[in-house]
């Protein structure tokens, strides 16, 4: 984790309320991943329901000599309900293996559809929560389970705020139903050479997505940015408070200095949870390199 030692913070971004610092690092840690989305819409992987269907797991498979990466929250549509996954992996290349996930669609379980399609990346309120339960779970027992009640209660909950009809109360609707809004957040968007930013919104801090290089972050900006709206867009009442890059910097190494456990990862690397007094986090890393971190508040 010496890599959060040396994140250089960016110039704060306003994006209509949403507070964006962009995170630099010069060293882009020699590790190449493609995005899931692009690896199912490019036919080199696939996720399916397992043994016609357990709510909790699905079945990743990559096809490909390419090792695949997928963020927490990741939004899985189609097969017999939508489903996120509870954490992030770094999928092995020619590899396959159960993934731990939610269902984020609490009224559907029908389907035809075989394989899941890429969906969108959950809010970050919501991974907030997977990062929450299932670091509890983790402690507990070493599984990745989350807490599927109140994963459908925050889902409801935010479909009932924006007054959103789902006929499934599903959270990807929520994103349909707001693409005009949400994509006025991701217009222009320019974070340059960033490997990942920190958001605030309102009075409250949101999230912190790094990655291992500039690449991958690209590769998964846009979408974060999408769910980060979301979360911004419930508190366009509020007035964003201006943070300074030394209460960025404080954020960093409140986790740093805090409670770090190591577990055994989905394929690739090492799981990693972090705990400081305000603060609730997740990471993977593989060959000493920090491959993704998202941090939240608890």
């Amino acid at each position: 984790m010496k890599e959060l030692e040396r994140i250089e913070i960016g110039e704060p971004v306003f994006i209509r309320n949403l507070l964006v610092y962009p995170l630099y690092y010069d060293n882009n840690g020699g590790i190449s991943a493609l995005s899931l989305d692009e690896a199912i819409k490019n036919e080199v992987a696939k996720v399916r329901e397992r043994n016609g269907g357990t709510v909790s797991e699905v079945i990743f498979e990559n096809l490909s000599d390419q090792r695949i990466f997928a963020i927490d929250g990741e939004e899985m549509i189609g097969a017999l309900q939508n489903r996120v996954t509870n954490t992030a992996f770094f999928a092995e290349e020619n590899s396959r293996f159960p993934v731990p996930v939610t269902c984020v669609e609490e009224g559907r379980w029908a389907g035809k559809q075989k394989n899941f399609e890429p969906g969108e990346i959950s809010f970050a309120t919501l991974r907030a929560i997977l990062c929450k339960t299932t670091s509890k779970s983790l402690y507990k027992d070493k599984s990745f389970e989350a807490n599927q009640s109140l994963v459908w209660e925050t889902v409801k909950k935010t479909l009932d705020t924006f007054k959103i009809k789902s006929s499934t109360l599903s959270m990807h609707d929520t994103y349909v139903s707001l693409k005009k809004e949400i994509d006025r957040y991701i217009e222009n968007l320019d974070l340059k050479d960033a490997k990942g930013m920190v958001a605030f919104a309102g009075k409250k801090f949101l999230c912190m997505d790094y990655f291992v290089s500039k690449e991958l972050f690209n590769k998964y900006k846009n979408k974060i940015m999408k769910g980060y709206a979301i979360d911004a867009m419930m508190r366009k009442n509020e007035t964003t408070e201006i943070r300074d890059r030394d209460y960025v910097k404080d954020i960093i190494d409140a986790i740093r200095k805090g409670k770090v456990r190591k577990f055994h990862s989905l394929s690739l690397g090492k799981e990693i949870r972090l705990e400081s007094k305000k603060l609730i986090g997740r990471a993977l890393e593989y060959d000493n390199n920090l491959v993704h971190i998202s941090l939240f508040e608890k």
